[in-house]
């Protein structure tokens, strides 16, 4: 079983790099040395200043301090839990604004070493059963 790992520039949908994972592990155990690499390899060909994207399954503790330590800067999804939930319960009321609302708080996983600033997107008129937030 292979499972990909891409880096693509936003903008544009450019594959930057690519790599097939081997095996029926995470892809996050090969995270750090797919990202950093290929981050170091933008900066020096591209521009200086990159923002990474990542889907909730790469917030892991030892990938966090690894892209801080390089200054890299990134945005990570993060996975429904019952913190989050709680923490999010305030601020949701179905259908309450015609805009998108944004919150930020701090939330520490169980995998990180300290707190980091969250922020939370609520769409407008938000109706669902299931809130997308």
């Amino acid at each position: 079983m292979c499972q990909p790992v891409m880096a693509t520039i936003g903008e544009m949908d450019d594959v930057v790099r690519a790599k097939l994972c081997h095996g029926s592990h995470s892809v996050l155990r090969y995270a750090t040395d797919f990202i950093i690499p290929t981050v170091r390899r933008v900066r020096e060909h591209a521009g200086d200043r990159v923002t990474i994207r990542m889907d909730a399954g790469f917030n892991a503790g030892d990938l966090c301090q690894a892209l801080e330590a390089e200054e890299i800067d990134c945005l990570m999804r993060l996975k429904r839990n019952d913190v989050l939930k709680r923490m999010a319960a305030p601020h949701l009321e179905p259908g309450n604004s015609e805009e998108y609302q944004y919150f930020e708080m701090e939330y520490k996983a169980e995998a990180w070493d300290r707190p980091r600033r969250v922020a939370m997107v609520i769409p407008p008129h938000d109706t669902t059963l299931f809130p997308k937030y």
